[in-house]
């Protein structure tokens, strides 16, 4: 008999009605944003190792996200098959001169496949084509490249140091002229 509560079944439907269309319409718009309903082309390349390769990972042409590694197997020769899904609306730019690397988001962030742009004048990559596979520079590269820089550094302070403080040597026996 109180007027508020009247109707209340319909009001009630209609809220959770409102509700499960606004959140269908968000996870729709989601999957859209995503790419899930975008046609995909599957790119392959065999690599020589697993190591930071996993389904799921970003693959990327000039920082822009274009696909996704769809799987990573072992092969009967004990190599990796890497399938990719590039859409194809991307696929003008991934040539048969394109390369796939290994890459890292900075020093320590996630690993991507980073595809290179190829020659405009070649052909696209067919599902038939493979790409080729060049391993990206890790931490471990990099450190040892900045060692291999500074190790001769290191070297020829020290033999200045030493020169500098030989106390027969030319220095030392210039100040002693100069006292």
């Amino acid at each position: 008999t109180d007027p508020r509560f009247l109707r209340l079944r319909l009001k009630l439907g209609l809220f959770i009605g409102l509700g499960l269309v606004l959140g269908l319409s968000l996870l729709l718009g989601m999957a859209v944003r995503q790419g899930y309903f975008s046609a995909k082309t599957p790119v392959f390349f065999i690599a020589e190792s697993g190591a930071d390769l996993r389904a799921g990972m970003a693959v990327k042409l000039s920082g822009f996200k274009i696909g996704t590694v769809r799987r990573v197997d072992l092969n009967e020769a004990a190599r990796v098959d890497v399938e990719m899904a590039i859409e194809d609306r991307y696929m003008k730019w991934v040539k048969t001169d394109s390369v796939a690397t290994l890459a890292r988001e900075g020093m320590i962030g996630d690993s991507f496949i980073s595809i290179t742009r190829g020659t405009p004048e070649l052909p696209a990559l067919t599902p038939e084509d493979r790409l080729r596979f060049e391993l990206g520079r890790g931490l471990a590269d990099i450190a040892q490249d900045v060692r291999n820089r500074v190790v001769p550094v290191i070297d020829e302070l020290h033999v200045l140091l030493k020169y500098t403080n030989d106390p027969e040597g030319d220095v030392r026996q210039g100040f002693s002229n100069l006292n």
